[in-house]
């Protein structure tokens, strides 16, 4: 289990994990679909619109945090819309967290 000890406080190591997800999810509003499933579990990031059709989605945080947003992104499907597939594209350790989920 990595982490560091910080200022007091024991800070677990921030993950960013980005993939790639195909289906029906243009003008569905699965972005914003994203951003909320984003903030129940305490994440930043972004989703954003891929020419190909698919919908791009990188989340940052605590790794048991984005584990779990994934899981559950793949669990429940938008209210309009259709996921067909989610693809693991990206992910590095960082130290930086954006401020807040963007929709782009």
């Amino acid at each position: 289990m990595g982490g560091a000890w910080r200022k007091g406080v024991w800070r677990m190591p921030l993950v960013e994990l980005t993939a790639r997800v195909s289906g029906d999810v243009h003008g569905v509003g699965y972005r914003y679909f994203c951003k909320q499933i984003a903030a129940r579990h305490g994440l930043t990031g972004h989703a954003r619109n891929v020419d190909d059709g698919s919908v791009e989605v990188a989340v940052c945080g605590e790794q048991a945090n984005v584990a779990e947003f994934f899981l559950d992104l793949q669990a429940r499907q938008p209210p309009s819309g259709r996921v067909d597939g989610v693809e693991f594209v990206g992910r590095k350790e960082t130290s930086f967290k954006p401020a807040f989920f963007k929709i782009c």
